[in-house]
């Protein structure tokens, strides 16, 4: 089974914002405290097939946080290397 995330842009604007969007989207381990390092080990690791999908407002708006950027391009670095983890941009 596929789990399929749409991600919103908002909840990945900052840190705390991230880590409890992450928190209920994905099954992190239970007292998992997250940050960029701990996301990219865990989406690496995960052997869940899953499917993020960006669509273009949201791009538009991650883009305009450092954060919410930084957080994107973990995402996308992670997807690269674990092939269980898709990225997939729409409109």
């Amino acid at each position: 089974m596929t789990r399929t995330i749409v991600l919103e842009a908002e909840k990945l604007k900052t840190r705390s914002l991230m880590m409890e969007y992450m928190d209920e989207v994905l099954d992190l381990p239970s007292g998992s405290v997250l940050n960029q390092d701990t996301l990219h080990d865990y989406l690496i690791e995960d052997t869940t097939e899953t499917v993020m999908i960006l669509t273009q407002p949201n791009a538009q708006s991650v883009t305009s946080s450092k954060y919410g950027y930084r957080t994107l391009m973990t995402i996308a670095d992670a997807a690269e290397i674990n092939p269980h983890l898709h990225l997939r941009f729409e409109k």
